[in-house]
């Protein structure tokens, strides 16, 4: 290693990465809720498609 890597790099700073992993169980929950949020939105689109449908159908 040279002085200038030396001077600079600091090992610690490899096990702060390690540190900040997310944990599984906030990975599964965040799966989870991601896949809530995107049904949730493609039952709002289904919704407004039927009632525009509707809307057409039963117009004057």
């Amino acid at each position: 290693m040279n002085e200038h890597h030396r001077r600079f790099f600091d090992p610690r700073s490899l096990s702060r990465q390690q540190q900040a992993r997310i944990p599984i169980v906030a990975q599964i929950v965040g799966g989870l809720l991601t896949a809530l949020l995107i049904a949730v939105i493609l039952l709002a689109i289904t919704s407004a498609a039927w009632a525009i449908l509707y809307l057409i159908h039963t117009a004057p």
